[in-house]
């Protein structure tokens, strides 16, 4: 398959958001089992913390410090990496 170039996004931010996507997989590498399934569901996913404790069986509370540690070990690892900034990605997720 032929793969086509958005020629409209200036080259040296497809350059950024490459090394960015292949730090946030690298940095996926260092998360268990839990906190993948919180970032899958909470951010990817859009479930609510309330809903995801449900499908689990924790208290929200559980999933709320979970999904904060696992934040703190994402941007300690971006932060090392220097490939994002601190205004550059932004994590939100529904209570």
């Amino acid at each position: 398959a032929d793969i086509v170039a958005d020629i409209s996004e200036p080259f040296e931010e497809v350059i950024v958001r490459k090394a960015q996507m292949e730090c946030l997989y690298k940095a996926c590498e260092l998360l268990t089992h839990t906190e993948k399934k919180i970032l899958q569901c909470c951010l990817l996913g859009n479930k609510t913390e309330r809903e995801l404790s449900l499908l689990i069986g924790v208290p929200r509370t559980t999933i709320e410090y979970q999904k904060n540690r696992l934040l703190k070990k994402l941007k300690k690892y971006w932060r090392n990496k220097k490939i994002f900034s601190s205004k550059s990605l932004f994590f939100s997720f529904k209570k």
